[in-house]
């Protein structure tokens, strides 16, 4: 058991997963993300809705605004919008932002609304379906151990074709004072390459009332590219500020 909540108002809760701070079922997160990769610096302002229903049951909405990134100057326009679904068997869930929005078995779902001329989205949809679960390690700590597949369809004549396996395992600490650290270590293979490389992502995080948080995040995500005939590694850091607000509905 640990205590999250107020220096006024404390919540006992069993698991980091399940409903804390004021028994969350929704959340709207808002993340300022700035992506390097290659010399090349872009910017994104995302805005997402994440909804738990039925205890065991959580969907997501993530829209987004993209930097064009073809010159110094900042264009933001429609990048791609994403919807997810998660199943957790057997854990309730909660909509708190330390809990991941693509937790256990699900899927994910890219749409196409940014424009890949400019380098604001793919230009081609691309389906997630994702395999995991989640278990509790003692009162503070949660691994949720996740494989997933991506598969791009219906691209455009510039679009992206994606042929990916993850595998990744969230590794989350709560605080009994909601404060929260994630971390994910990643393998990302391409089977349209036959190549594969580690990544990484960082969460630090805090809840400064029952309804609203702060995180910072770190991602070193492997783009595996063709080469010579073969595939060269690189990689695309990013760095996010998010506003949390979780609440009750």
């Amino acid at each position: 058991v640990y205590v999250v909540g107020s220096d006024s108002d404390l919540v006992t809760q069993e698991t980091p997963s399940a409903a804390a701070a004021n028994d969350a079922l929704s959340r709207v997160d808002f993340g300022i993300v700035q992506v390097s990769q290659d010399g090349v610096n872009q910017a994104t302002i995302a805005a997402q809705f994440t909804q738990v229903f039925a205890t065991q049951h959580q969907v997501t909405m993530i829209a987004q605004l993209v930097d064009e990134g073809v010159d110094s100057s900042i264009n933001m326009r429609t990048g791609d919008l994403q919807l997810g679904y998660s199943y957790t068997p057997g854990h309730a869930l909660s909509a708190n932002p330390w809990v991941p929005s693509d937790i256990g078995i699900g899927m994910g779902l890219s749409i196409p609304t940014g424009d890949p001329s400019i380098g604001t989205g793919l230009g081609s949809y691309v389906l997630m379906p994702r395999l995991g679960f989640v278990k509790t390690l003692g009162s503070n700590f949660a691994i949720s151990p996740t494989l997933a597949y991506q598969y791009s369809f219906n691209e455009q004549a510039d679009g992206t074709e994606v042929r990916e396996w993850a595998l990744a395992a969230d590794i989350v600490y709560v605080s009994p004072r909601t404060f929260w650290i994630q971390w994910t270590p990643i393998y990302i293979y391409d089977t349209n390459l036959n190549d594969g490389a580690f990544g990484t992502m960082i969460v630090v995080g805090k809840l400064l009332n029952r309804h609203f948080g702060l995180s910072l995040e770190f991602m070193r995500v492997p783009t595996i590219v063709p080469s010579s005939g073969s595939a060269t590694t690189n990689y695309a850091n990013s760095y996010v500020l998010n506003f949390h607000v979780p609440f009750h509905y």
